[in-house]
């Protein structure tokens, strides 16, 4: 459910809505949803929301925040799903050049 409506944004304001939903949902379901979510490219999909260029620091921080919420998943999946994906710590790190403070501190708590 989650990949079909990360996947199908095309629009950076409900992207942001979506990745506002998505946060809650992750933290809300067991660790298996995760696991599911990065196993069917979930994480892809996440990514895609921040090539928008509209949406600005709202969507990076939401990007993030969904991060954190995958990396908080209980017994260690969520860091599985993220340190065994191809780039995700580039997109992650690259988030850091952002003029926004709140941004940066979430990068931080991340990595």
């Amino acid at each position: 459910h989650w990949i079909g409506e990360l996947k199908s944004q095309t629009h950076p304001l409900q992207a942001l809505q979506k990745l506002r939903e998505f946060i809650p949902a992750v933290k809300a379901n067991p660790a298996s949803f995760v696991k599911r979510f990065g196993a069917n490219g979930g994480i892809d999909h996440l990514i895609k929301m921040t090539s928008f260029n509209q949406g600005g620091d709202d969507l990076r921080e939401s990007f993030l925040l969904s991060i954190k919420a995958i990396l908080d998943a209980p017994n260690d999946v969520g860091f599985n799903v993220i340190s065994t994906h191809s780039h995700i710590i580039n997109v992650i790190v690259n988030m850091f050049e952002s003029n926004t403070p709140k941004t940066k501190i979430v990068c931080v708590q991340i990595l």
